[in-house]
């Protein structure tokens, strides 16, 4: 008897480039190991500077000539060395990249936050999505971005999101639940593109980065946090200052300082703990630090927000508004209004008020926090999957 036959498994190539911090980086890992463990060929162009401990499986991990911005502006973009980066860098950029899109001739194209972030990669995006739809079979098409991204500066930024999503897009995957926070809080869009949303839940925890089970660290703790800490010594410090008032004395606090951080900040930071700090390197078992600690300070990024809504936990966040970033302060106010943190702005940051923070944090109940849907990693690469496997059934590609 003739075996049965079988879909062949598919090709997904993803664009990503990080410019400051690290959570694209790590959003896009934990959806690739998922597409990974269900047999796809995963091939993934990076546009960032180099980040160790981001485990992207054994995927084809294809460099693109790093950049970065160097500072929370982002009006400018510089190479490795420090040099400003001009449209022939970028076009170098874009021919390398559309190279790769014909040697994958992949099922699957994903931008990560294009078009509604990194417009200043129009050149090498729009040439990778054009040829692509050009392609027969033609590839899916499809935009990740986190549940909240900035909001448009004007009718330009709505226009050019838009006019892309029409022509171009099959799918947005939106890395979220619309229970919480639907994508329109921040980023309206018409009616009519409602239908190519899909909402993975939130990518942290269990499909983030690996989760220790032995220990015992963080038991009761405060624990500190920015990710990848570039913009976060001044919550660091703050949280030192803190630990020595009266109120804060009998709370145990740990200190996790980003790996962007330099070695002479991190050990200055080290020398100047108290009894009752420990200071270390951020820890790739975070989330399960989250689950048994008391509260959490952190900013109030996505990543690590995900990692809060998934451990229930009580939170100060502190939003980075840098630059008239707004992202972290709508997401700040979304988990206050939900009763799960206490926002504490920047521009107010301060020893006593930490400890204030930490306080009224204390005061919130776990038990009366509504859970979120999680596992966004695993929820993206099955839509990818099914839109893909649907897509050759239509066509009889497959």
């Amino acid at each position: 008897m003739a075996p049965a036959m079988t879909e062949s498994l598919p090709t997904v190539l993803v664009w990503v480039t990080h410019l400051l911090g690290t959570g694209h980086l790590f959003r896009t890992a934990a959806i690739v190991r998922s597409l990974r463990r269900r047999g796809a060929r995963v091939v993934v162009a990076t546009g960032g500077m180099a980040v160790d401990g981001i485990d992207f499986a054994d995927a084809e991990l294809t460099g693109l000539a790093a950049v970065r911005s160097p500072d929370a502006t982002f009006r400018a973009l510089v190479d490795a060395d420090g040099g400003v980066v001009d449209d022939r860098f970028l076009d170098r950029r874009a021919a390398v990249l559309v190279d790769l899109l014909v040697q994958t001739k992949p099922d699957a194209v994903v931008t990560e936050l294009y078009p509604f972030g990194r417009r200043k990669f129009w050149r090498e995006v729009d040439q990778l999505l054009e040829q692509a739809a050009t392609m027969s079979p033609r590839p899916l098409l499809a935009a990740s971005i986190r549940d909240i991204v900035e909001p448009p500066a004007n009718e330009r930024q709505v226009d050019f999101a838009v006019g892309r999503l029409e022509r171009l897009y099959d799918l947005v995957l939106v890395h979220g639940d619309p229970a919480f926070v639907a994508l329109d809080r921040a980023f309206p869009l018409p009616t009519a593109l409602a239908g190519l949303l899909r909402y993975t839940g939130y990518i942290g925890g269990s499909d983030g980065c690996q989760v220790a089970t032995g220990s015992t660290d963080g038991a009761g703790e405060i624990v500190v946090s920015a990710g990848g800490g570039v913009v976060g010594v001044s919550l660091y410090q703050a949280a030192l200052d803190a630990s020595l008032l009266p109120g804060a004395r009998g709370w145990q606090w740990r200190v996790l300082v980003g790996s962007n951080v330099c070695r002479a900040d991190f050990e200055r930071l080290a020398g100047a703990a108290s009894g009752n700090v420990t200071v270390e390197r951020a820890r790739p078992d975070f989330p399960a630090l989250l689950h048994r600690a008391a509260v959490s300070v952190s900013q109030a990024g996505y990543n690590t927000a995900a990692d809060i809504l998934d451990a229930r936990i009580p939170a100060v966040v502190v939003p980075f508004c840098d630059g008239g970033a707004q992202e972290q302060t709508v997401r700040a106010g979304l988990m206050a209004e939900a009763g799960r943190a206490v926002v504490l702005p920047a521009r107010d940051l301060s020893a006593s008020t930490l400890v204030a923070a930490v306080a009224a944090a204390r005061a919130l109940s776990p038990d009366a926090m509504r859970p979120v849907a999680m596992a966004g990693g695993n929820g993206s690469a099955d839509i990818i999957m099914d839109a893909v496997a649907q897509k050759g059934r239509a066509n009889g590609d497959r």
